[in-house]
């Protein structure tokens, strides 16, 4: 892709020069009810971040026009384990999702609450138009055709970080 984008919820300026994130911060899903600099993190204080990321990806298909991305590289856990955030909409996703599948809009906020939820993960795709790639500890990575500075300058006012940065998957 001519652009890529590394997308998260951790400000730049507290990482060290080689790139290592330095604040004790939440970084996934299982480290709810823990505490972080003496706050609790709660699953609203989660899902607040969560409905970002997706928001993160429905702006980058609307600057596409796009409104389906495809699975790529699927790897699911063996089973999914009983979570009481868990819809049955995301249920259906995770038995029934397969390489290759196509996820409608729609469905897209259920889908990457899977791997942002570590259930599941896959990379997503549309053509040579865009791309989203998830890492470890709630970082995301979009490639796009164009460069869609509406878009990120969108995320970046909604509190995510937007740079310049190639995917490493």
């Amino acid at each position: 892709m001519k652009f890529c984008w590394r997308i998260t919820k951790y400000n730049p300026k507290y990482r060290s020069a080689d790139g290592a994130y330095l604040n004790d911060e939440w970084s996934m899903y299982v480290e709810i009810g823990k505490e972080f600099n003496n706050v609790l993190f709660d699953f609203n204080a989660y899902q607040r971040v969560e409905d970002l990321y997706i928001k993160a990806i429905e702006l980058f298909m609307a600057c596409h026009n796009v409104s389906r991305l495809q699975i790529n590289t699927l790897e699911k856990n063996k089973k999914l384990a009983k979570d009481i955030h868990n819809n049955t909409n995301m249920i259906n996703f995770f038995h029934k999702a397969q390489e290759d599948d196509w996820i409608e809009q729609a469905d897209i906020g259920d889908f990457c609450r899977l791997i942002l939820r570590d259930k599941l993960w896959c990379k997503l795709r549309y053509s040579r138009k865009m791309f989203v790639h998830f890492g470890w500890d709630f970082y995301m990575y979009i490639g796009s055709s164009i460069i869609c500075d509406k878009t990120i300058a969108s995320i970046e006012e909604s509190g995510l970080f937007v740079e310049p940065f190639e995917s490493p998957y």
